[in-house]
């Protein structure tokens, strides 16, 4: 789900956040710029499509003093609703950081970190828009976390080429990637991996 506007409106604010996954070398990242409104649970949606996940795991942000969001209905723990969570109200300022984490078995920890909170320009604050990154992903899904993957990369490395994994298409349109779609996107499916990207 994205925060949609009427294309004459200006929008509030928006928030400019890396997002990079916690324990890989070279590091894993990306950069957006979202609207500051945009719920918790409107970025983990766009956190699966910018990092080619797949949506078929259990997820929760876990802000700095501990507080827990994610959809109540899925944990078995008090936690904040997500949808109930604007960005500008759980990371309002520059250096604000809270962490997501994806997968409670393979624990894909994602850190979020606010660069900037500023008035939006021509095109943002619509939706959300990837402005850079790093390093393509792999379909994951179930691959054993950081440790998992650093294992694949290496076996990439050493020149074997394992079989790929079945990856689902089809979400990742309703988010601009602001010209690196193609280098991003690549990372989603299993032709276009490239591990040294």
């Amino acid at each position: 789900m994205t925060v949609q506007r009427s294309p004459g409106e200006r929008t509030a604010p928006v928030h400019q956040l890396k997002v990079a996954l916690v324990g890989m070398k070279p590091p894993v990242w990306r950069r957006l710029v979202v609207p500051s409104d945009m719920t918790l649970g409107s970025l983990h949606d766009v956190i699966q499509v910018t990092f080619g996940w797949e949506g078929m795991h259990l997820h929760a942000f876990e802000d700095r003093s501990g507080g827990r969001y994610a959809p109540p209905e899925d944990l078995d723990i008090p936690v904040f609703d997500e949808e109930e969570a604007a960005l500008a109200d759980v990371l309002p300022g520059t250096g604000d950081r809270m962490d997501y984490t994806y997968d409670f078995g393979d624990d894909w920890l994602h850190r979020i970190t606010v660069e900037a909170v500023r008035p939006a320009r021509e095109g943002e604050g619509e939706y959300a828009v990837c402005t850079g990154g790093r390093r393509a992903m792999p379909p994951a899904e179930d691959l054993g976390g950081v440790w998992g993957l650093a294992g694949l990369l290496e076996r990439y490395a050493d020149g074997e080429r394992p079989s790929p994994m079945p990856v689902r298409h089809g979400d990742e349109e309703w988010v601009e990637y602001d010209g690196l779609q193609d280098e991003v996107l690549a990372g989603l499916y299993e032709e276009g991996f490239d591990p040294a990207a």
